[in-house]
């Protein structure tokens, strides 16, 4: 995912033929979003699951506003399941499936990394990221630990028009800290 440059879903989406992330224009971009697989989809809902190692997050239709899918941030991989999933992971996964799998605390070694970015836009605020994950044994073979944190700010602007004076809106854009220890 590192090489190919992968941080979000629509980068996952735009390197993966038959998977769509998009939103529906009904109620205004970005508000109401979209991931079919293979272009399965329905208006009352997403027909893809999407799962955090074994655990799904909610897929109805009142979840899909300003949905926020997984950090791709210390991941060991993403599966993309085509087709009815419905045996293997339950209802909501007739068109497929999206699997976020975290990376395994090990119960023997030490491992970690580190990653950052710094970018400019031509007349608009910096954008960063930073992030870092650690983990290893606190008693070998038994207990383990797996520690990750990212944080980053999307800089630069958004030009939007106003519907009522037709006037250019200049809106920053952000993203928010996270932190995801795991036992």
């Amino acid at each position: 995912m590192a090489v190919a440059r992968i941080k979000d879903v629509a980068s996952l989406a735009s390197l993966t033929p038959g998977v769509e992330f998009d939103s529906y224009p009904d109620y205004g971009a970005g508000l109401e979003t979209n991931i079919a697989v293979r272009g399965v989809n329905a208006r009352d809902g997403s027909t893809t699951a999407i799962y955090v190692n074994d655990t799904p997050l909610p897929n109805d239709r009142l979840s899909s506003f300003g949905r926020a899918f997984p950090l791709t941030f210390d991941l060991d991989r993403i599966e993309v399941l085509r087709g009815p999933q419905g045996v293997l992971l339950g209802e909501g996964a007739e068109g497929g499936a999206v699997r976020f799998v975290t990376v395994r605390p090990s119960l023997t070694e030490f491992s970690g990394f580190t990653r950052s970015e710094y970018s400019t836009t031509a007349r608009g605020a910096p954008s960063y990221e930073a992030g870092a994950a650690v983990g290893g044994p606190l008693v070998t073979n038994a207990l383990a630990f797996r520690l990750s944190a990212w944080s980053g700010h999307d800089g630069g602007y958004v030009d939007r028009v106003d519907p009522f004076t037709g006037r250019w809106i200049r809106i920053p854009t952000g993203r928010s800290a996270a932190l995801c220890p795991q036992l």
